[in-house]
């Protein structure tokens, strides 16, 4: 057994392979595919800002192509609140959010 397989099983791991776990790893929050129960968007997709009071909402407004947006930005270009799916921004949670553009949704 050489010095290198013994390090492999003790469990040492070299900087080369500590560099390619790292690199096939991504987060998943960005693309949106999943987001655990603890976190939380901050950063709106159409302005790139970020802010407190950003939401998913699944419109069919074709001048957008994102969905995580803040309130000033669905309210710029006109999204209804009756297409936001999600409740999880800080503002959301205390019951501060209110929209300018159109009645604001319960949840």
């Amino acid at each position: 057994m050489s010095l290198g397989d013994a390090l492999k099983k003790a469990g040492l791991k070299s900087s080369e392979m500590k560099r390619k776990e790292a690199h096939g790893t991504k987060d998943k929050a960005k693309d949106g595919s999943k987001i655990h129960q603890h976190h939380h968007r901050t950063e709106c997709e159409a302005c790139n800002k970020t802010a407190p009071d950003v939401e998913r909402y699944e419109h069919r407004n074709r001048l957008l192509d994102v969905q995580w947006l803040c309130l000033v930005c669905a309210d710029q270009y006109k999204i209804s609140d009756d297409f936001r799916r999600t409740s999880q921004s800080s503002f959301s949670k205390r019951g501060v959010f209110t929209r300018t553009y159109g009645h604001t949704r319960k949840f």
